[in-house]
């Protein structure tokens, strides 16, 4: 098997080559003969060996550069930039372009791979009939994003109401909506034995698939995943309505919290009441709509003065090649999934 790897430039000598995956910036600099001190041993404490990612296109390079290139921080050193990010603002510094070369390692998983383990999730979530089975693929999803993928317990948490918020909803209209031996009351209404077996499974069915497409939103760069969809055979235009799908989602988070720390900086929210507060969100949910129509249009634009469509094919400046170890996690969870229908099958026979 060829290993896979990725061309790395250090700037300002202009030295590069290709690196091979699982590699830290630092020990690729120290191959190359580029110095980058370090005096903690790679502990992520020191931060002598920090070094600045330029993100972007670079047509003379003929590359693409980003930060989903690389590992996500570690918890070492997400503390060690959280201490020190008011220091680099204060001096007009981006502190998300900082990265300790020690800590971050160039990975890049095959995207299909990841959108293949995305729908053996849902699969299996869509096939399980006891809500414990829905318990056991959460923790596992969530093992996969926190330890496997190094996404920050602080990422989820912040999107925590949308992966778990219509799920919640969800599984207390299943409580009371599903027929069955009257269990509890609540003034009118009535939860069933049958409410309370389906309202888990329900919540585990949209809340875990929601988790897994977080995460593969945050570890994928969608330009990959729009070149692995045209590999596998998808006609480019669907390819790049996903991409643009993607792209667009981001963008109507930015929108709402820019909408949200205006009303804030006013004090509205603090000092209104819940019918305000409703008000308020439909002004949200009408800038976003007009933002993101015009956003669409200017696209649009862009996409018909380049002539998008006008040839059967397209070629790409960055290519993605697979690599069969990106099999490893969907493989993984097809066993798991296999193995806790099987148990159910045969706990329920």
């Amino acid at each position: 098997m060829t290993e896979q790897k990725h061309r790395v430039i250090f700037q300002p000598m202009g030295v590069r080559a290709e690196v091979p995956e699982g590699v830290s910036l630092r020990s690729a600099a120290r191959s190359l003969g580029v110095a980058i001190d370090s005096v903690c041993g790679e502990r992520a404490t020191c931060g002598r060996c920090k070094v600045i990612i330029q993100r972007g296109h670079f047509p003379k390079e003929n590359i693409s550069s980003s930060l989903e290139h690389l590992s996500p921080p570690d918890q070492g050193e997400r503390d060690y930039w959280r201490k020190r990010r008011k220091g680099l603002q204060a001096q007009g510094q981006d502190p998300d372009a900082f990265r300790l070369s020690c800590q971050a390692r160039i990975h890049r998983a095959y995207p299909l791979a990841k959108l293949a383990w995305v729908f053996l999730v849902a699969a299996g979530l869509f096939l399980y009939r006891e809500p414990i089975s829905g318990a056991i693929m959460f923790t596992l999803v969530l093992f996969t994003a926190i330890v496997i993928a190094r996404i920050p317990v602080s990422t989820i948490l912040r999107s925590s109401k949308l992966i778990f918020g219509l799920g919640i909803l969800l599984m207390f209209f299943h409580f009371f909506a599903n027929p069955g031996e009257p269990v509890y009351h609540v003034g009118p209404l009535t939860i069933t034995d049958v409410g309370l077996h389906e309202g888990p499974i329900f919540f585990f069915r949209l809340s875990v698939v929601v988790l897994a497409s977080f995460v593969l939103i945050w570890t994928t760069d969608i330009r990959d995943l729009m070149v692995s969809l045209t590999q596998a055979g998808v006609p480019y235009r669907y390819a790049f309505a996903v991409f643009l799908a993607l792209r667009f989602l981001p963008m109507v988070q930015r929108e709402v919290d820019a909408v949200k720390a205006a009303h804030a900086i006013r004090g509205r929210v603090s000092r209104s009441s819940l019918a305000q507060r409703f008000r308020l969100w439909q002004r949200y949910m009408f800038t976003v709509l007009i933002n993101g129509l015009r956003k669409a249009e200017a696209a649009a634009t862009a996409i018909e003065c380049r002539g998008f469509g006008a040839y059967p094919d397209r070629t790409y400046v960055k290519t993605v090649t697979f690599n069969k170890r990106s099999l490893i996690l969907p493989l993984l969870f097809l066993f798991f999934t296999a193995a806790l229908i099987v148990i159910e099958r045969t706990a329920l026979a």
